[in-house]
């Protein structure tokens, strides 16, 4: 073969890749931008996934856990509300959210939905202290609102020792979960893209090793492939 025919059939070869890298980056797109509902969350401008359903404004690698767990008789804590309290509810038999912007925590309050209970605290103290004025332990407790290291701290001594803590963020308070860390909770980090943000954050789930949670039967990820063939 001659150096016309080389270069030729390498052009060819370059244009085969070309070809075959904008069609497996359209399949990509296809996995977050539809199935896991980022380009309709970020036209709604609020965290659902491809159904319009809500979901929680965490990382997508995150909310894929916690769908894999069972959660139907758990106890749920969540400093911040919003989409996640919908999601939550759907999850877990009992869910509590402390709101410090009253006009939202009427919005999801107005939804009416059975087993989401959702208390108003404007003043920091009262935000922070929330979870011993609903009593009892919970299950699962979520740092995604404001004050995240003291409701860190509150979080230590409200869950449930087999239970777990889902900080959002966690990136961007490395002293917080430095905290938790420090009593003896193991941080699993979730980093991936999420919802709306055209960026990749962290959200970090915190365990301790008699964690109680089981897992569903089946576990299919989001976009996955069933047949395993590429």
């Amino acid at each position: 073969m001659d150096d016309f025919g080389w270069k030729k059939r390498n052009s060819m070869m370059k244009i085969r890749k070309i070809i075959r890298y904008w069609r497996k980056a359209r399949e990509a797109w296809n996995v977050i931008a539809y199935k896991a509902g980022w380009r309709l969350s970020f036209l709604e401008g609020r965290p659902v996934d491809e159904y319009g359903q809500p979901i929680p404004w965490y990382t997508y690698p995150a909310i894929e856990f916690i769908r894999s767990l069972d959660l139907k008789n758990c106890r749920v804590f969540e400093y911040g509300c919003g989409n996640s309290s919908m999601f939550w509810a759907k999850q877990a038999a009992e869910v509590f959210a402390v709101e410090n912007d009253t006009g939202w925590a009427q919005k999801v309050r107005d939804l009416l939905i059975p087993n989401l209970v959702v208390f108003e605290a404007v003043d920091n103290e009262q935000y922070i202290q929330m979870p011993f004025e609903v009593g009892g332990t919970f299950d699962i407790v979520v740092v995604d609102g404001r004050n995240r290291r003291a409701c860190a701290a509150i979080a230590c001594r409200v869950v449930n020792q087999a239970g777990m803590i889902i900080f959002d963020n966690a990136d961007w308070y490395p002293d917080a979960c430095a905290d938790l860390r420090s009593q003896g909770w193991f941080q699993v980090d979730f980093s991936g893209l999420g919802p709306i943000n055209p960026y990749a954050w962290t959200t970090a789930v915190f365990l301790k090793t008699n964690a109680l949670f089981k897992r569903n039967a089946i576990v299919m990820p989001t976009g996955g492939n069933p047949s395993g063939a590429v």
